[in-house]
């Protein structure tokens, strides 16, 4: 595991998601719509940022890891509710269009699925519940060290 905190990580991730979308040069994503993206990310709070995410999608985690396309197309603005329509329709709309090929829509998944496994690392840490045990199996995620060190 990475010794930067879960939301310095988290940040990051969502940067370099916005980056290869931006690099994927899609016909329905502008550009400068992936730019103002991640100028939103790098002012952003990085503990607000991942506690809008777990306070959207945690419920939704499971679709997540099964790569449910469907389910991303029609409850995309209630998992990233954090962001307008405008900047994650063309996002969703992509990963579900034939302009992109299919290792490129695994690597958009993969930056979701590592958004969730950041997020239930950062929840063990700061806010550990009843649900995140569960959660850490079923995302083979290790969340010893993290509960060690609250």
């Amino acid at each position: 595991m990475s010794s930067a905190p879960p939301e310095s990580r988290f940040r990051a991730n969502s940067i370099s998601l916005a980056k290869y979308i931006s690099s994927l040069r899609i016909k329905d994503i502008s550009v400068s719509s992936t730019r103002i993206a991640q100028a939103y990310l790098l002012g952003s709070n990085e503990c607000v940022l991942i506690k809008n995410f777990i306070k959207h999608s945690r419920s939704s985690w499971a679709k997540i890891r099964e790569k449910d396309e469907d389910f991303m197309l029609h409850n995309a603005q209630k998992l990233f509710g954090m962001y307008s329509s405008s900047d994650i329709d063309p996002i969703i709309n992509a990963i579900n269009s034939e302009y992109i090929d299919e290792n490129q829509k695994g690597i958009v998944w993969s930056y979701f699925q590592s958004l969730v496994r950041i997020a239930i690392h950062w929840i063990a840490r700061n806010a550990p519940d009843d649900e995140i045990h569960e959660e850490s199996r079923a995302w083979g995620v290790n969340i010893s060290k993290d509960i060690n060190s609250t």
